[in-house]
């Protein structure tokens, strides 16, 4: 069995940790904003019980040492990988909605202190881990996974068309990108991809534009990233905030616990269970 935490990377000296209960675990973290010393991640809390993975907010105030995480989406069946979409001044969240046959986009807003999400438009199909990145040219390319595992999966790319409907198309151009599952994204940067394997986490590559595997360390990544690469499953880098969700030992703990620490102190509790 399974169990994933997330960590939320401010600075080196501001790192959040958030550790499951035995009854639940983490994944798929997007940043989708920072304001001051708070950052707001989309995350996956999947409830073993129902077997099935809800949308949440996860707040985190590091001035105040406090978090907080709230439902934000939740349907009938499986949810996965919400993909943090910007379109002008207007943010949507698309989750992995494989199970119901169509991506869902959903409208997010802010009502008061309370985020809110209604679904506006759907993307008929089955995509794995679709990851929009906004083009320079105000294009939106969609990249997507085709496999039952990291192994034998192929990776698809085709721009994705908005047209103001309820209905969301895939350029007629669809284009095969290799045996690679996307894993977060970073704003400007290289693409997170998930290592081939049969083993479900078993670490991210961080690939360039021309097909290259580029170390964090050439990117400016802090050093946590390089010590828990082999471990981690998503990353996601906005606001000049990082999220990730990194694999650890099911631990039989009730309730989840979170940790406010240094990148120091954050590393050395996840490598010593």
């Amino acid at each position: 069995m399974i169990s994933f935490s997330v960590c939320v990377f401010k600075d080196e000296q501001s790192v959040f940790l958030l550790r499951p209960g035995i009854r639940e675990y983490f994944a798929d973290p997007f940043i989708l904003g920072v304001h001051g010393d708070t950052a707001y991640v989309l995350v996956e809390v999947y409830r073993r019980r129902r077997r099935k993975g809800d949308i949440c907010l996860l707040t985190v105030d590091f001035q105040r040492q406090a978090y907080r995480l709230e439902s934000l989406i939740e349907e009938t069946y499986h949810l996965s990988y919400p993909c943090v979409i910007r379109m002008g001044s207007d943010e949507y969240v698309m989750p992995e909605s494989e199970a119901a046959s169509a991506q869902y986009l959903y409208r997010l807003e802010w009502e008061r202190q309370s985020l809110r999400a209604s679904k506006t438009a759907a993307l008929p199909g089955r995509y794995v881990d679709l990851t929009v990145r906004p083009q320079d040219d105000g294009r939106y390319v969609a990249q997507f996974f085709n496999g039952t595992s990291n192994s034998n999966g192929v990776l698809f790319e085709a721009d994705l068309m908005f047209d103001g409907t309820e209905v969301i198309r895939l350029g007629e151009e669809v284009r095969v990108r290799g045996r690679r599952r996307p894993g977060g994204r970073i704003e400007g940067g290289p693409q997170p991809f998930q290592r081939p394997g049969v083993d479900y986490g078993s670490g991210l590559d961080l690939v360039d534009a021309s097909g290259q595997l580029v170390a964090p360390e050439a990117l400016g990544l802090p050093a946590l990233v390089s010590a828990l690469q082999h471990r981690m499953h998503h990353l996601s880098q906005s606001h000049g905030c990082m999220t990730f969700d990194v694999k650890e030992k099911v631990a039989p703990r009730l309730v989840r616990q979170g940790f406010f620490g240094s990148a120091a102190q954050v590393k050395a509790r996840i490598e010593s269970d």
